[in-house]
C-alpha cells in the first residue's frame, strides 16, 4: 500500500527525525532524503542505522531527553519514531513511561517553543491490545486495552500527546503502525528469522500460525509517514489518529508460506511446534482512514 494525497505543502522541508537509526526511522530518513527534503536527526553516540542511509543527514549526537528548542529552530516538521521497549527489546515500566510519555512530551513542548509547524508521531497497533479480538477491522477510535509496559506506555503517550496538541493548537497526526516487515528489522522478528531459515535451508519451528495480522512492507510505512508529513493538511488543535497497514487480513501461517515459496526454501515450516504466547491476540487488522 502506498498512500498518495493531493499536494498541499511546499516540496522541500526541514524535517527533524527521532529514532532515525531504528527500523522504521532509517527507512523514513531514506525516503525523505530521496524526495529532496533536508533531514536533521538525533542518534545515540556510535549508533548505526538499521539500513544504510545513503543521503547526507545532519546528525545530532544526543538523547531524546536532551533535545531543546534551540535544536529545533527553523524545523518545519517533527517526525517522532523513537520508542522504548519495541519487541524484542526489554524494558521496565518506569523506563517505558519515562521515554514514551515524559520525554515524548518534552520533545513536543520544545518543538512548540521553536514554532515547529507540524508533528507526525509513530504509534503501534499493540496499543489496542485485547480489544483487537473484538473487531474485524480496528478503527483508530477503537478503545485501547494494552498489555505490558511498552503497549501501555505507548497508549498513555498517545493520549497525552493528543491532549497537548489540543491545548497548544499543534498540527499533529498520530499514526499507529501495524505489522511492518522488511530489511533492517530485528533478526528475531518473524520476517527476518523466517528469511534466515530459508536461506540456510533449515526448518522453521513456529506457532500454529492461526493469528490473523495486517502485514505491511516497511517501505510503504515510510512512504505513508512522508506523505502525511509533507502533503496532508493538518488543522491546528485538532490532531488526527490513523492506522498504517494494508487492511488485508492474513494468518501468520499464510504469510510464512508465501515468503517460504518466494525464497524457494528447502526446509519445512513446522507449525504447532511453538505454543502461543500468554494472552495472544488472535486477530489484529487495521481499518484504514487515510486516502489510498
Amino acid at each position: 500500500m502506498v498512500v498518495r494525497f493531493h499536494r498541499l505543502i511546499a516540496l522541500n522541508m526541514r524535517i527533524f527525525v527521532t529514532g532515525a537509526t531504528g527500523f522504521l526511522g532509517s527507512h523514513f530518513v531514506n525516503s525523505a532524503c530521496a524526495a529532496g527534503h533536508e533531514v536533521v536527526a538525533i542518534r545515540r553516540p556510535g549508533a548505526v542505522p538499521r539500513v544504510p542511509v545513503a543521503a547526507v543527514v545532519r546528525w545530532l549526537d544526543k538523547s531524546l531527553a536532551e533535545v531543546a528548542a534551540g535544536d529545533l529552530r527553523g524545523i518545519d516538521a517533527v517526525v517522532h519514531f523513537s520508542s522504548q521497549g519495541v519487541s524484542p527489546q526489554r524494558t521496565t515500566w518506569q523506563e517505558a513511561f519515562r521515554h514514551n510519555v515524559t520525554e515524548q512530551l518534552g520533545l513536543l513542548l520544545a518543538a512548540a517553543d521553536a514554532n515547529v509547524g507540524r508533528f507526525v508521531l509513530s504509534g503501534s497497533c499493540v496499543e489496542y491490545g485485547m480489544e483487537a479480538d473484538a473487531h474485524d477491522f480496528l478503527a483508530p477510535s477503537a478503545p485501547l486495552s494494552p498489555m505490558g509496559a511498552y503497549a501501555a506506555s505507548k497508549a498513555a503517550g498517545c493520549v497525552a500527546s493528543l491532549a497537548l496538541a489540543r491545548d497548544h493548537s499543534l498540527r499533529m497526526a498520530y499514526l499507529r503502525v501495524f505489522h511492518a516487515f522488511g530489511a533492517g528489522q530485528h533478526p528475531s522478528n518473524l520476517w527476518p528469522s523466517l528469511r534466515a531459515a530459508a536461506i540456510a535451508g533449515a526448518d522453521y519451528p513456529m506457532t500454529p500460525g492461526e493469528q490473523i495480522r495486517d502485514f505491511i512492507p516497511v517501505d510503504d510505512v515510510a512512504a505513508t509517514f512522508l506523505e502525511v508529513c509533507v502533503n496532508r493538511s493538518l488543522e491546528a488543535g485538532r490532531p488526527e489518529v490513523h492506522n498504517v497497514g494494508n487492511g488485508r487480513p492474513m494468518t501468520i501461517l499464510e504469510f510464512a508460506g508465501l515468503w517460504w515459496r518466494t525464497w524457494g526454501a528447502k526446509g519445512r515450516l513446522l507449525p504447532g511446534t511453538i505454543p502461543y504466547r500468554r494472552n495472544e491476540v488472535m486477530r489484529c487488522v487495521a481499518e484504514l482512514t487515510l486516502p489510498r
